[in-house]
C-alpha cells in the first residue's frame, strides 16, 4: 500500500488529461531531448551527460523526453549486434544505472523503439525504468499532455498522428504562398536491413546530407519538424 501510495505523488495530477506539473519559478526553463536510444552500441551518454549538466548549471528543473529512450530489440536479426544489452532486464538496469540524474524531473513517453519490448514480451520498458528511479516520470506511450505553470505541451511520438497533422498544415496555408518539401524516412531500417552496419551508417549520413542541403537552399524562414520515425521539412517562401 505504501509503495502504490509513493507511485501515485510521483505522477503528476492529471485534469482532463492533462498532466499538471508546479511551476514556482518565474522564468520557465525547459530541456526537451528525444531518441537517446539507450542501450545501442551507438548511444551518446556522454552528450547525455552533458546536457544534464548543463540543465542544472541553468537552472533547468523539467526535462521533457519524447520518446525511443531506450533502442528495444527489433525482429531484425542483425539489431542485438547493435546492442549493449540484448534482454528486457539488461536494458531496463542499463537505463537505470546510466540516465544522468540533476536536480530536477525528467518527463518521458515511450517511442517505436520502446514499443519494441511492448510487442514481444508485454511490458512497457520506459514505465519500468521509471519504477526505479525517483526522478524519471512516465507519461504513457506516444503521446502526452502537459501544463507547466501556464505553458502548454504536447509531447508526441506517434507516426499514426502525422496523417492528420499533414491536413492540418495544408488547410494552413492553403491560402498562402508555400513551398513545402516532405521527406519521409518511415521504415528506414526495414529498408536497410540487408546491408551490413557500416553500409547502413553510410546511407543514413547520406539521407542525412539530402535534407540538410535542401533545408540550406531555402534562404526564407525554416522549420525542421521530426519525431521518431519521422523527419520532414517545411520551408514558408510566402
Amino acid at each position: 500500500m505504501k509503495l502504490n501510495a509513493l507511485r501515485r505523488m510521483k505522477t503528476p495530477k492529471k485534469q482532463e488529461d492533462v498532466y499538471e506539473l508546479p511551476n514556482n519559478l518565474e522564468h520557465l526553463k525547459l530541456l526537451l531531448i528525444s531518441d537517446t536510444h539507450l542501450a545501442s552500441k551507438y548511444d551518446r551518454l556522454d552528450i547525455l551527460r552533458y546536457l544534464y549538466a548543463k540543465a542544472d548549471e541553468l537552472g533547468v528543473k523539467h526535462v521533457l523526453h519524447s520518446g525511443d529512450f531506450t533502442d528495444g530489440r527489433s525482429n531484425r536479426p542483425e539489431h542485438i549486434y547493435e546492442l549493449r544489452e540484448v534482454s528486457y532486464e539488461g536494458q531496463v538496469d542499463y537505463c537505470v544505472d546510466k540516465y544522468p540524474t540533476f536536480d530536477g524531473k525528467t518527463y518521458a513517453i515511450s517511442g517505436n523503439h520502446d514499443d519494441w519490448w511492448y510487442k514481444s514480451a508485454g511490458s512497457e520498458i520506459v514505465k519500468a525504468i521509471a519504477k526505479q528511479r525517483d526522478d524519471i516520470i512516465y507519461l504513457g506511450p506516444d503521446v502526452a499532455d502537459l501544463k507547466i505553470g501556464g505553458l502548454k505541451i504536447r509531447l508526441r511520438a506517434n507516426t499514426s498522428l502525422y496523417k492528420e497533422n499533414e491536413l492540418e498544415l495544408e488547410k494552413k496555408y492553403k491560402s498562402r504562398t508555400t513551398a513545402m518539401g516532405y521527406i519521409n524516412i518511415d521504415n528506414l531500417e526495414e529498408s536497410l536491413a540487408e546491408f551490413d552496419v557500416q553500409e547502413r551508417a553510410e546511407y543514413m549520413w547520406k539521407i542525412i546530407g539530402v535534407i540538410a542541403k535542401w533545408a540550406d537552399s531555402f534562404v526564407c524562414s525554416r522549420e525542421i519538424m521530426g519525431n521518431r520515425a519521422n523527419r520532414k521539412a517545411y520551408a514558408e517562401i510566402g
